[in-house]
């Protein structure tokens, strides 16, 4: 054996095994305590309000003929002729827990569709405006500037009454969606503008261009996914913001229309009973309460764990 093989050997026995990406931001994201309990928490309400309504056998919308006009109270256990009620019924009879279960599918799959169609519209623009500059920086940021100044819940209300939700498909849920989404994707344009304009003059972005590759291939191949750090810690906060405004907008009678739930307005008009059945309002309160407070948590920990200064 030659020289030149025993060396390469020996330098290949000591090269230390690196852990991958993946393995790395885990073992960061595990540090923090409070975001692992918010993951397991917003797993749980994920997988309850998305497999849960397929287990049970009521639905949330159709009221019972034999409880038509009934009152049941929410506080103890009740059981209906048609089987047993964990959580007791509304005022129409319908099972609460289907309805928590659904409403919770209603206000996540809205939160999820929001934040992830916003964070995209928001990531394209910012990488058009921080990678070209110039002129379409200025046009595309001016109007960003004016869009962050508007008082956006008077605006919401506003489009929402002008968007007929009977003359869409979906009804008030696709009306609310679309209305959030257009005041949704300016944060996300910000932050992806910033970081092309630390990346388009760096080494590869050159080297990029000096092998002909195009403005749209080095912005989508390159520049956004070299900016997707600060998009996934604004999207994971996001989703608790789009839960708590739904809610808020439903409360007033501005978001999903019953008789589908959602945990918005499921609140809506209980305010009169919560000393009769507190737990009208406990539930959902509680819901919207967990899922806020678990992705802050979870968003927390993505930004410390997605930082490439921390080595550990």
């Amino acid at each position: 054996m030659s020289v030149a093989e025993l060396t390469f050997g020996s330098e290949e026995l000591a090269r230390p095994d690196e852990d991958s990406q993946l393995k790395l931001i885990w073992r960061r994201f595990r540090r923090h305590r409070l975001a692992v309990i918010g993951l397991g928490i917003a797993a749980f309400l994920i997988l309850g309000s998305f497999v849960g309504p397929l287990l049970t056998p009521y639905k949330s919308t159709e009221i019972p003929a034999s409880q038509y006009g009934a009152s049941r109270s929410l506080g103890p256990l009740s059981t209906a002729p048609d089987g047993f009620h964990v959580l007791g019924t509304d005022r129409n009879g319908r099972d609460y827990m289907t309805r928590l279960m659904e409403g919770g599918r209603v206000s996540l799959a809205l939160a999820f569709i929001v934040v992830i169609v916003s964070e995209i519209v928001g990531a394209v623009i910012g990488g058009v405006s921080g990678y070209f500059g110039g002129w379409v920086d200025s046009l595309i940021m001016r109007v960003v500037d004016f869009l962050l100044t508007l008082p956006t819940l008077p605006l919401l209300l506003v489009l929402y009454t002008l968007i007929p939700p009977q003359n869409v498909p979906g009804g008030s849920v696709t009306v609310l969606a679309i209305v959030l989404i257009l005041f949704g994707w300016m944060g996300a344009a910000r932050l992806v503008r910033g970081s092309v304009l630390s990346l388009k003059n760096q080494e590869f972005t050159e080297a990029s261009r000096a092998v002909g590759a195009s403005d749209k291939r080095i912005i989508l191949r390159h520049m956004l996914p070299n900016s997707l750090a600060p998009v996934i810690v604004s999207a994971t906060l996001g989703v608790g913001g789009v839960v708590v405004t739904e809610a808020a907008l439903s409360y007033i009678g501005f978001g999903v229309k019953p008789p589908a739930p959602s945990w918005g307005n499921m609140l809506q008009g209980v305010q009169t009973e919560m000393f009769d059945d507190p737990f009208r309002v406990f539930y959902p309160g509680m819901a919207i309460f967990l899922v806020s407070l678990s992705f802050n948590f979870i968003g927390d920990a993505l930004r410390d764990a997605l930082d490439p200064r921390l080595k550990m």
